[in-house]
């Protein structure tokens, strides 16, 4: 019995070419899902470049914001020293303060540059312009800070009135009460008008 080579045994896998007409559809629709993958990833991706973009500008503008901030503390840090320095280098009284109204006895608190000095506070009534040297003898600490106690008006004398306070600070030892002329080396504070309670 000779072979047929067309003929094909039975129960044989039959090998049969792809359709030539059904190849396109399969080239179309993968074109198609491509396509499709585009359109969904091309606005991702840009927004994705939007994020990143939008978080380093965020992460340099929060760095700007620091770095001003940082420039503010720092020169805000240099406005308080030199207020500090310019209160050190003042001879001021701190309280009672320009214009209260205060008891005949009251404690007077201030800063000196000169702390190595001898400190009297010293009232003067506004309506006889008599000087009045107080008793304490004031001794400022190392920073320059002092307090004494000043009379304003004696008794009844003075009560409703303006005195002026002031210290003085001198290498002389001053008596208390009345004062006829300041010792040559005598620096007074910067002054305070008080009034006295009725």
């Amino acid at each position: 019995m000779s072979k047929d080579p067309n003929h094909e045994p039975e129960g044989s896998a039959q090998v049969t070419a792809e359709d030539p007409s059904k190849q396109p559809d399969a080239l179309e629709r993968r074109k198609y899902t491509l396509e499709l993958w585009k359109v969904i990833l091309s606005p991702a991706v840009a927004l994705l470049g939007v994020i990143v973009t939008a978080i380093i500008g965020y992460l340099s503008l929060s760095n700007q914001v620091n770095n001003v901030q940082t420039k503010v503390n720092e020169v805000g840090n240099r406005v308080e020293n030199v207020e500090r320095n310019v209160i050190a280098d003042r001879f001021i009284i701190i309280s009672p303060q320009e214009g209260d109204t205060v008891d005949s006895s009251v404690i007077v608190r201030g800063k000196t540059p000169y702390p190595d000095r001898n400190h009297y506070i010293v009232v003067t009534s506004l309506k006889t312009n008599d000087d009045y040297v107080q008793q304490n003898l004031i001794r400022p600490d190392p920073s320059g800070a002092w307090t004494g106690n000043a009379e304003v008006g004696t008794g009844n004398e003075g009560a409703g009135e303006k005195f002026l306070v002031r210290v003085l600070a001198t290498t002389a030892v001053l008596p208390a009460g009345p004062m006829k002329d300041p010792p040559r080396d005598a620096i007074p504070s910067e002054a305070i008008t008080v009034t006295r309670k009725k």
